[in-house]
Parts: structure tokens; C-alpha cells; sequence
């Protein structure tokens, strides 16, 4: 299985010298495949540590659990994973420190590789994208929370996140980007690379473009055998 990352620093962040906010990870077992994208908050001290803390704390649960974790029902699922999150973001912030400090958004797509069955979690304004020999189309889009991108620190997140199953195709992809991204896909040349599932092209392009914001994604392909 190929996991496709890319991953650019923001000109805002590259003038107050401050990294990049994007944190993307992966994991790869046996009998599933899970991608995970966490923006932590440019106005949060901690947001990236909390990105990075997010990612982690839900490798932790897919290894332990697999698929069972997401065959629970969609509310249940929204709930014990923002739980695990908030847990993992106490036990591991600064004494003294608020934990809202840490927020970040965080998405990710868990497939069962046999089966082609999807799960898509998306918590903020990213959004997570289907490409098939058709084009691009999203599966979840960015969503806001009272007016706001929601943070896995916002109270009532397990109500705002969105969770959604599908069945991935043999050949098709799925990109999973944070907002800086989706800022790219205005422009039509971003738009057509993507449509061709144009990764190497893609990510030239992207190196190319002079970015505001942190610019990231995450995506694989269900081979084909």
C-alpha cells in the first residue's frame, strides 16, 4: 500500500519563525490501513503538540482495537474518539497549562483492506477527498462549529464532528488535506492534477506556489491485486 504525503510551511508561520502547524501520520497494518491529519491552531501556543498528541493517541486505539473500533455506531464512534483525544491531551499537557491551549483540528480514514469498507472522520476545516477515474468529489467537507472551524478542545465536539462510511473501490483514492490545501484547489491547475490523480505533478506544483498558510495532505490508493 502507498501512502502519498506532502506537507509545505505557510508564509505566515515562515515570517514569525514558527513551524509548520500540519501534522500528519499513518497507520499501516495487517488487515487495515488508517491516514490521520491534525491542524493544531495557529492561535493556540501548544496546537501543534496537540496535533501531534491527537494523531497519536488514536494510533493507539487502532492498534489496539482494528476495526472494531469502527463498527460501533457513527454517535459512539464520535464520542470515544474525541474522549480518547481529550484524555490524551490532559495526561500529556504542561502542568498549568489550559488544555485548550493544545486545540487542533483532526481527520482521518480508516479502511479495511479485504473489504474496501471506509470510515472518514472529519473534526474542522479540512475536508477529505474521493478520486476515481471520474475526477475529485468530496466525501466530507469543511465544517464549522458556532461560526468557528471546531478543535478537538471545542466543548460539544463529539457533536460536531462528522463521521461517514463508505466502500472504496479497487483503484480509487482518497486525500485527506488540512484548509491551507484546499486553498490550492481554486486554482484550476491544482484542480486538474488532482482530478489525474497527478501525485508526482502535484506536489511540483505545490512546492512552486508562494503559500499563506500551511499547506499539507495524505492520501493512498486501494491497489489494485
Amino acid at each position: 500500500m502507498v501512502i502519498n504525503k506532502f506537507s509545505k510551511t505557510g508564509t505566515y508561520h515562515k515570517e514569525l519563525r514558527r513551524e509548520n502547524q500540519d501534522y500528519l501520520y499513518s497507520v499501516d497494518g495487517k488487515d487495515f490501513l488508517a491516514i490521520m491529519l491534525a491542524d493544531g491552531a495557529t492561535a493556540c501556543e501548544k496546537g501543534l503538540e496537540g496535533a501531534r498528541l491527537s494523531c497519536e493517541s488514536m494510533a493507539k486505539v487502532i492498534r489496539q482495537e482494528g476495526s472494531v473500533f469502527f463498527n460501533y455506531p457513527k454517535e459512539k464512534i464520535a464520542y470515544l474518539l474525541t474522549e480518547q483525544i481529550l484524555y490524551c491531551l490532559e495526561c500529556n499537557k504542561t502542568d498549568g497549562c489550559d488544555i485548550r491551549e493544545y486545540g487542533s483540528t483532526f481527520a482521518m480514514v480508516f479502511m479495511e483492506k479485504k473489504t474496501g469498507r471506509t470510515v472518514l472522520v472529519n473534526l474542522g476545516d479540512g475536508a477529505i477527498i474521493s478520486v476515481t477515474e471520474n475526477g475529485f468529489s468530496y466525501l466530507l467537507k469543511p465544517k464549522r462549529y458556532r461560526g468557528n472551524p471546531c478543535l478537538t478542545t471545542t466543548k460539544g465536539a463529539g457533536k460536531a464532528i462528522d463521521i461517514a462510511v463508505c466502500n472504496l473501490a479497487l483503484g480509487d483514492s482518497i486525500l485527506m488535506c488540512s484548509d491551507g490545501f484546499l486553498d490550492q484547489i481554486a486554482k484550476e491547475d491544482i484542480a486538474s492534477l488532482l482530478n489525474s490523480y497527478d501525485i508526482e505533478g502535484l506536489n511540483h506544483k505545490l512546492s512552486l506556489i508562494e503559500n499563506e498558510d500551511d499547506c499539507s495532505y495524505i492520501s493512498f490508493t486501494r491497489e489494485r491485486k
